[in-house]
């Protein structure tokens, strides 16, 4: 009997010390996709309503996406917004989503002659500068919106994308 106490107590302690070493694997390395959700979280107006989708991490870069949505200071759901996390410093990056703005309508062609006088000379040609500062804010601001749209898709390219995943949750 005192043998079978004592091989007991053996498998009971190497279970005791195999728990209490896993425990502290675990408490050292966190699962990084729970420091995605903080770092996500951390951003957010209202951190407890956030729902995540398709949150993915890649071991390579040190980096994770995916998808979030939570309540504005309005207390509305603003709908799935895009977002890329360095679990290294914390850093959360979210999609712009730019809106490409409409381009000037446009104008028909005027073969008429502008008014000989001064006054009327001056009008057209207002008008013509008026135009043209209207096209070139349109392209500024088209080029700007797509660039910054653009940088935020090569972000998650070269981050999330590009090299394997260790795994997608839902």
């Amino acid at each position: 009997m005192k043998t079978v106490a004592k091989i007991s107590l053996a498998f009971g302690g190497a279970i005791l010390i195999g728990g209490i070493a896993a425990g502290s694997w675990l408490y050292f390395n966190p699962n990084p996709i729970d420091e995605i959700k903080n770092a996500v979280r951390e951003s957010l107006n209202d951190p407890e309503s956030a729902k995540f989708s398709k949150i993915t991490f890649n071991s390579q870069t040190g980096y994770g996406c995916g998808l979030v949505n939570a309540r504005n200071k309005l207390g509305g759901y603003v709908g799935k917004k895009r977002f890329v996390v360095s679990i290294d410093d914390g850093d959360v990056s979210f999609d712009p989503e730019k809106e490409v703005p409409k381009a000037p309508a446009e104008q028909p062609l005027s073969l008429t002659m502008p008014s000989t006088s001064i006054g009327g000379a001056m009008n057209s040609l207002n008008a013509t500068l008026a135009r043209g500062r209207e096209i070139d804010a349109y392209v500024a601001a088209s080029s700007s919106a797509r660039a910054e749209n653009a940088a935020f898709q090569a972000l998650v390219d070269a981050k999330c994308l590009n090299s394997p995943r260790e795994g997608v949750y839902r």
